[in-house]
């Protein structure tokens, strides 16, 4: 009896050390979570070459120099262009700010987005464009659409796995499963 005793007893110690580990593992885990920053309601600007950057969230969490911030939108203007980029409800992105000159690098959206570039002066919508996830990248110029990305310039529609927008070279590049549809251009003289 005295030897399944000891290894009775050596196994409940396993077993109780175990949990004991386990559960401190988990508490570990809830104060790293516990020491971001939460923000409701904010907005960022930041003035990169010849763009404007404006950021507006309805709520953020800042955690190890990145943000997820919530249903956020997002405004570029350039010369004289604006773009415009919203995401429903369930939108999220995060986003990295350089800590050299805190100006926003990259954000990376995420939910129902929809991207409308317009000119300033006459609001005429120069581009639309539907996709779930959108990278930002503000040292490219370049926003890429991926989840099913859909792109419209007038009756002109372009789709793709990825489709890369250079908003600063009005350039567009499509990867993967490409279907375009293109309907010339009406010039001045028509």
């Amino acid at each position: 009896m005295g030897k399944n005793f000891k290894v009775i007893l050596s196994k409940s110690c396993i077993i109780i050390l175990t949990i004991l580990f386990i559960t401190g593992c988990y508490k570990k885990e809830e104060n790293i979570e516990e020491s971001g920053e939460k923000i409701s309601s904010f907005s960022i600007q930041s003035l990169g070459e010849k763009v404007k950057f404006s950021l507006v969230g309805e709520s953020a969490e800042v955690k190890e120099k990145k943000g997820e911030i919530k249903k956020p939108e997002i405004s570029l203007e350039f010369e004289n262009q604006i773009i415009e980029i919203k995401t429903g409800p369930e939108g999220k992105a995060e986003i990295k700010i350089s800590s050299e000159n805190q100006k926003v690098e990259k954000a990376v959206l995420t939910g129902n987005i929809k991207i409308t570039q317009k000119n300033i002066k006459t609001k005429e919508i120069t581009l639309e464009a539907y996709c779930k996830k959108l990278t930002y990248i503000e040292k490219d110029g370049v926003l890429i659409m991926e989840g099913k990305p859909v792109l419209k310039r007038g009756k002109s529609k372009f789709c793709g796995e990825k489709i890369f927008y250079y908003w600063k070279g009005n350039k567009l590049e499509i990867k993967g499963e490409v279907n375009v549809l293109i309907y010339p251009e009406k010039s001045s003289g028509d």
